[in-house]
């Protein structure tokens, strides 16, 4: 296999991985949410990543069997690594889902800061000038950050 031949063959790969798992997300979770069918794992007091990771670890001993064996049942080898990349891409989406959670709820925190210094300053009918430059600068900074991220 030459290095394109191989490049074609991963485009393919997933091309035909994204058809899969499009078909196993709306079995496995109805249009309840992409991660829904890990996030039942909570109801048993287990986190949902720790069971993706479960379920990643059935495959390898599967692959594992497979690889002293020389054969399995029920599954072939490759519906197993494809299992992995689908597993892998459902890992991927729910780190990428809990960083954009965090980022909201850093961004909330910023602004209810904000509000609350403001407030604060507002409350005591000061002027505008009794905030310190350091504070503008810093509120000035989160704001615009706030406005970036929001666009």
């Amino acid at each position: 296999m030459t290095n394109e031949e191989y490049l074609d063959f991963v485009r393919k790969t997933f091309e035909d991985m994204h058809a899969l798992i499009t078909i196993k997300n709306n079995d496995y979770t109805a249009d309840r949410g992409p991660f829904y069918n890990f996030e039942t794992a909570e109801a048993f007091g287990i986190d949902p990543m720790v069971g993706l990771m479960l379920r990643m670890g059935d495959k390898f001993r599967r692959l594992e069997a497979y690889a002293l064996k020389g054969s399995v049942q029920g599954e072939s080898v490759e519906d197993a690594f494809k299992d992995l990349i689908g597993y892998s891409c459902i890992a991927l989406g729910m780190l990428e889902s809990k960083r954009d959670a965090q980022e909201k709820l850093e961004v909330a925190e910023i602004l209810e800061d904000m509000d609350r210094k403001i407030s604060v300053k507002s409350a005591k009918f000061v002027n505008a000038s009794d905030f310190t430059e350091e504070e503008i600068e810093a509120l000035t900074k989160e704001w615009e950050r706030v406005k970036h991220d929001r666009d």
